[in-house]
């Protein structure tokens, strides 16, 4: 490796620093620009020293600056400067002399190595300067040897080198550099991160920080890369920079295939154990890094999902380590009660839907050894009831070990919703009294606000019912009453109907109320009087102008379907319950639903942006699990809601397009289903043997319906810029077995277009198209017209730019 000789001559560049170029009189002002370019305040310097940077880069000089600005500038922005220059010049279509290269790269890792204090940032840069040197000289033969492969003995001796991520077009050379050179750099890395985990260890057990020191700090981030590349893919690449990113570097281990590769390395079992021992450590101090706990079970989820991949006779270990991290996790998450009560800590239990998905994870990982886990469950369970009888036993019991021992206490969530008490029964005795409406109005805005926030925040099951417990059912007809009276007061029902949606919102589960208990169902009676209350009264205002329509109307309509939606996926409600027992709360809010939806035209469903977002979604929820609804429609509206599905495909607004591609492939495969068993052998259902008969009648008496979203979503395919590919692919391939003779129309139509000899070419796509295409709706034979679909509109496209027909057709040709 060349050295630099302190003469200013053949320092490793291969260059001279020769007298500046005419624009520059000193070093001085060289780094002057520098400062300029990188911290300057001021707008024209700045400028100019872009200006004077795009000179440098196509100067014949350009070495002997950079040699010189790291040499002997003063500042860290010089040698950034430098960095930068180097890395354009070494990326150029054409390319430096080889000799040049190495001289430069050879030069770059010897000052690397003798700068110990360089700012992180500029070792960065140079860093990628020798990565972009040895990717793009990877095959480059000198003297029968690949010269720039040698990058990993240098490695050895510096251990700050980095490597940048390959794009697409080089994968060639990923893969050779994986084939050829990954073993060796597996081994290294594995020799320097039990150094490093066994550091970790030692400082997280003391409570200090390992990332008190910049030099440690900078050790690690540099070897975390280099680990992860090569456990999870020698392509990829993300920016560590602390214990968090550690976690998630390791929760990103794609073990799924590469563990049986890793079982096999003799270094395997060390590396196990430390990340064992890593992760177990972690749990134990989780308050210094709450949020990294997830990655960490996600890492053993997969690996212990993985055992079966496993085809090495050689241990995977997980049988060993795997309980060890279950028992970690589950007293470390006992133990934390008793820091968050005594430190006043925010309660990482309180966010239910990150407990749930790490017992998820947890389920996976105890599942090596049930026996152990189950063993420790019941004895902690036995511990902790043991201490908390002798605390209730006990005359002297310390109140704070009496919080630890008890996830809500629903007197201080009284005394906390005690002023809005206050207000709403002062709301209650002025409606009752029936004067001073415009202060019940303004205490009703303002209430209506305050417990939407209050509900927003409550993202447990426990929280959740007290809330409804204190607003149900002593409050909610209060704003059922300010909902009929006010119904034309935007200002007034706009925050009331919010608060309703947020309710019906089952956020982190928060609405899975107690078998025995009928909350769920009483909720969804109070948000059914409510829409249909609305619904009523709006649509009493007749007409409305263009500037009035939205405020007035369809803003209010857009959050009762939110709420609606929210109601019916919410998993919360059984809703053959009302019809069991003659209950009509569910047939009003969907006649309300109707009326409110006949009263909207189809371009006003389009134009107002929250409106289409709240409508199709619902209407998504309405064809997956209540088909017998819109089956029964009577058809003039069964023909408004199918026409504003098709009006909804070609939408640019991708939210409304996918699920009007959903709501069409439910519908198709519903009426697929029950073309398929007609005829076959007497339904057991007469009633849904009915409503399949409707639908199919309907479909029949209007057969341009389907024929025309067929038309769309091929015109979508073959034209236009389809950003939803795979949702438009579900219900093409239910309308082409529908409909099969329109698409063969379909595709005459567009292969006559076109010139004689391009015709065949046409043909042969729409061949790839179906073929190993079965004549049925199955996961797997969806999954291989999707595939095929993909296939067909690359080919496709091809074939119709070549004749200048890529420009989009409209439905003309293609109908």
């Amino acid at each position: 490796m060349c050295h630099y000789n302190g003469k200013g001559v053949n320092v490793g560049i291969g260059i001279d620093l020769s007298p500046l170029a005419p624009w520059y009189d000193s070093l001085t002002e060289l780094e002057a620009l520098c400062t300029h370019l990188y911290i300057g305040t001021d707008l024209t310097q700045r400028i100019e020293a872009e200006k004077a940077l795009l000179e440098l880069i196509d100067s014949p000089e350009c070495l002997s600056k950079c040699q010189l600005l790291l040499e002997q500038g003063t500042t860290s922005y010089a040698q950034l400067l430098a960095a930068t220059c180097l890395s354009k010049l070494v990326s150029r279509i054409s390319p430096l002399p080889v000799e040049q290269r190495i001289d430069i790269r050879n030069y770059i890792l010897n000052y690397v190595a003798s700068q110990p204090k360089l700012a992180p940032f500029v070792i960065q840069a140079l860093i990628q300067v020798i990565a972009k040197i040895t990717k793009l000289g990877w095959f480059e033969v000198q003297k029968d040897q690949f010269v720039f492969r040698e990058i990993i003995a240098d490695v050895k001796k510096f251990l700050q080198v980095d490597y940048s991520r390959p794009s697409a077009k080089h994968r060639k050379i990923a893969t050779s550099f994986r084939d050829t050179s990954l073993k060796d750099i597996l081994v290294l890395a594995c020799s320097l991160l039990k150094e490093a985990l066994a550091c970790l260890v030692q400082f997280a057990s003391t409570r200090r920080s390992l990332f008190s020191s910049p030099e440690r700090a900078k050790y690690l981030g540099n070897l975390i890369k280099g680990v992860k590349r090569i456990l999870e893919n020698p392509q990829g690449l993300s920016d560590p920079g602390n214990y968090h990113e550690f976690c998630r570097f390791l929760a990103r281990l794609k073990t799924n295939y590469q563990l049986g590769e890793l079982v096999m390395v003799k270094e395997y079992p060390e590396v196990i154990r430390l990340i064992a021992n890593f992760t177990i450590t972690s749990l134990q101090h989780w308050e210094f890094a709450p949020n990294s706990v997830h990655y960490l079970l996600t890492l053993w989820q997969r690996m212990v999902a993985s055992v079966p991949f496993v085809k090495s006779t050689e241990p995977h270990l997980l049988d060993t380590y795997a309980p060890e991290i279950t028992k970690a996790f589950i007293t470390s998450r006992l133990e934390s009660v008793a820091i968050v009560v005594r430190d006043h800590l925010d309660d990482p239990l309180d966010d239910t839907a990150t407990v749930f998905q790490q017992l998820e994870q947890l389920c996976t990982v105890s599942r090596c050894e049930y026996e152990k886990t189950c063993t420790l469950l019941v004895q902690l369970f036995d511990q902790n009831a043991q201490n908390y009888q002798k605390l209730l036993h006990s005359a002297s019991g310390i109140p704070v070990d009496m919080a630890i021992q008890e996830g809500e206490d629903e007197d201080e969530f009284e005394n906390f919703m005690l002023p809005l008490t206050v207000s709403f029964e002062t709301v209650l005795q002025i409606f009752n009294n029936n004067f001073k409406q415009e202060d019940v109005k303004r205490m009703l805005i303002g209430l209506a606000r305050d417990l939407r926030g209050i509900a927003f925040a409550l993202n447990t099951k426990t929280s959740y019912t007290m809330l409804f417990d204190w607003m149900y059912p002593a409050y909610l007809p209060v704003l059922q009453r300010a909902v009929e009276q006010w119904y034309a007061e935007p200002a007034c029902t706009t925050p009331i109907l919010k608060l309703m949606a947020e309710l019906m919102q089952n956020r982190s589960q928060r609405l899975n109320f107690d078998v025995s208990s009928p909350n769920g169902i009483l909720l969804f009676r109070e948000a059914s009087k409510m829409i249909c209350t609305y619904g009523n009264q709006i649509l009493s205002l007749g007409s409305l102008s263009k500037d009035q329509i939205y405020p007035m109307k369809l803003k209010g309509i857009s959050i009762c379907y939110s709420a609606l939606k929210s109601a019916l996926c919410g998993n919360y409600v059984s809703f053959g319950v009302f019809k069991l027992y003659g209950d009509n709360h569910f047939d009003n809010v969907l006649q309300a639903f109707v009326k409110m939806l006949l009263s909207v035209s189809h371009s006003d469903l389009l134009q107002y942006r929250k409106l289409s977002q709240s409508y199709y979604p619902l209407l998504e929820c309405l064809t997956q699990d209540h088909m017998s609804f819109i089956t029964n429609l009577e058809p003039p509206v069964l023909l408004y809601v199918l026409t504003s599905i098709s009006e909804g495909l070609t939408t640019l607004d991708t939210v409304v397009s996918s699920s009007c591609c959903t709501s069409l492939d439910h519908i198709v495969t519903y009426l697929f289903k029950h073309i398929a068993k007609e005829g076959k052998k007497p339904l057991r259902c007469r009633e849904a043997a009915q409503a399949g008969q409707r639908l199919l009648h309907f479909m029949q008496q209007n057969p341009d319906v389907l024929q025309q979203m067929m038309s769309v979503l091929m015109n979508t395919i073959v034209f236009e810029d389809c950003r939803n590919q795979w949702s438009v692919s579900r219900p093409l391939l239910g309308l082409i077995l529908l409909n099969e003779k329109h698409f063969s129309e379909l595709r005459a139509s567009l292969i006559n277009s076109l010139p004689l000899p391009k015709q065949e070419v046409l043909a042969q796509c729409f061949r790839t198209l179906m073929e190993g295409v079965e004549q049925n709706l199955s996961i797997k034979n969806r999954d291989r017209f999707t595939q095929n679909l993909s296939v067909f509109r690359r080919d496709m496209a091809e074939a119709l730019r070549c004749h200048g027909l890529m420009e989009p057709c409209g439905l003309d040709m293609m109908s």
